[in-house]
């Protein structure tokens, strides 16, 4: 990690995602939050802000998974980067004879030519298998090159827990990723508009070959967030803001869905993986759609961006001396900017009493800074509820210590929304006032 500290002259000319965190909206927000858990059943979920990438709730977010169909997404965005879609290409007989049983194809014959634009199509739609493999095959010559493609991008997007090893996600052990390296993906697909018009894209007709004289292929998209339907029953998933992306499902994977929906120019992008499917009396519910309208409307109920600053309107309410930043009392208006801004989370909101030091220069080893301001806690209990010691209990709002069963293992900090706790050992902490919220 880059400890290196640089003078901050806060200019901001971005819109930053916030939240109103007066203690009543504190309050509802952290019930929604709870009822949010309560009603969520996949495996792993993850919600996250399209245009900045802010992670707005997760649960195993971060925990290898298998991708299944999803895979795909990457495969996608490959291929409209380094093809032309008027390009050509040929399926190989191990394109088609690659596939198992069971997976879901287009019906392309060997030896058939389609566009590059029709395959990705029957790709993302379809969720063609053998669709991805000729155009893996078409881009870098073989299934295994462009794999090594795909790892390549992903660590360029910045995944940190991603491995292909084909371009289609059928199953393999050393084929995985997390929810929150799938959010990054799709974040970076869908900052293509061909790749957007795809996956919103209900249906399409692949077209006639002389392989296969006719045009009777034509396909549905899986994603039926974006298929409408007017019925009034559990398994209506249509969902009037989704903006795609990619249906997933193997036996180990279990259900999978990469969605992103977009609302008042704000778009979301979730990851549900490891999805159920229940029965009821009206018919199947599958989860992975229940579970993604679920984090779209929790999104969109209860976020909102705020403008806090004009373009070119500098901020000089922070100091930095000696690597450590301080406030200017009588500038601060306790916005949280600082606390947003900085990349390593060693900004605090505190009492503005006698210039106080809100930073802390020791960040290898980490100082949990006592007498938090309260407003900065909204109370969502994720620290108390993470705490595998039960050291961290939240008291109006205060996250409170017991350094007797405390072991500085850090993962109350880690999940702490807005970054209030910092990571630290026993001996480091204060010995009276131990208030964290």
């Amino acid at each position: 990690m880059n400890k290196s500290r640089k003078v901050f002259s806060f200019i901001i000319f971005a819109i930053i995602l916030c939240s109103t965190f007066s203690s009543t909206l504190a309050t509802v927000l952290a019930e929604k939050t709870d009822e949010l858990e309560k009603n969520l059943s996949s495996e792993a979920v993850l919600l996250m802000e399209a245009s900045t990438g802010k992670v707005i709730y997760e649960n195993n977010g971060y925990e290898k998974k298998y991708p299944a169909s999803t895979t795909k997404i990457m495969t996608a965005i490959l291929a409209i980067e380094h093809c032309n879609l008027n390009e050509t290409a040929t399926a190989s007989e191990f394109a088609i004879n690659s596939v198992p049983s069971g997976y879901s194809t287009a019906n392309i014959q060997i030896g058939e030519t389609l566009s590059v634009k029709d395959l990705l199509y029957a790709l993302m739609l379809q969720s063609a298998n053998e669709s991805a493999v000729i155009l893996a095959e078409h881009v870098s010559g073989s299934q295994e090159a462009f794999a090594n493609l795909m790892n390549k991008k992903a660590k360029e997007i910045g995944c940190k827990n991603t491995h292909f090893v084909n371009p289609n996600g059928i199953h393999d052990e050393n084929h995985y990723t997390t929810a929150y390296d799938l959010a990054l993906i799709a974040q970076y697909a869908m900052k293509n508009q061909t790749f957007r018009d795809i996956v919103k894209t209900t249906s399409f007709t692949l077209p006639a070959t002389t392989s296969y004289p006719s045009e009777s292929r034509t396909y549905a998209n899986t994603n039926n967030l974006i298929i409408y339907d007017a019925r009034n029953r559990p398994d209506n998933y249509y969902y009037k803001y989704a903006t795609g992306i990619k249906t997933g499902y193997t036996s180990a994977a279990k259900n999978c869905l990469v969605a992103s929906a977009e609302k008042n120019g704000i778009e979301y992008i979730s990851v549900v993986l490891g999805a159920s499917i229940t029965y009821e009396n009206t018919g199947s519910v599958s989860h992975r759609y229940v579970d993604t309208i679920a984090l779209f409307d929790y999104a969109f109920d209860n976020f909102s961006f705020r403008k806090l600053k004009a373009a070119n309107n500098l901020i000089k309410t922070i100091k930095i001396e000696n690597g450590i930043a301080k406030i200017i009392p009588e500038k601060c208006k306790g916005c949280g900017v600082c606390v947003s801004a900085c990349p390593q989370h060693i900004i605090r909101l505190v009492p503005f009493e006698n210039d106080v030091v809100i930073g802390c220069s020791n960040t290898e080893k980490g100082v949990i800074t006592r007498k938090y301001c309260e407003k900065g806690c909204i109370g969502c209990r994720l620290c108390e509820k993470t705490c595998p010691n039960g050291a961290v209990k939240v008291v109006n709002n205060l996250a409170v210590i017991d350094y007797s069963l405390c072991t500085g293992c850090g993962a109350c900090a880690e999940k702490c929304p807005r970054h209030l706790i910092s990571k630290g050992k026993n001996d480091d902490l204060p010995s009276e006032e131990p208030l964290l919220g």
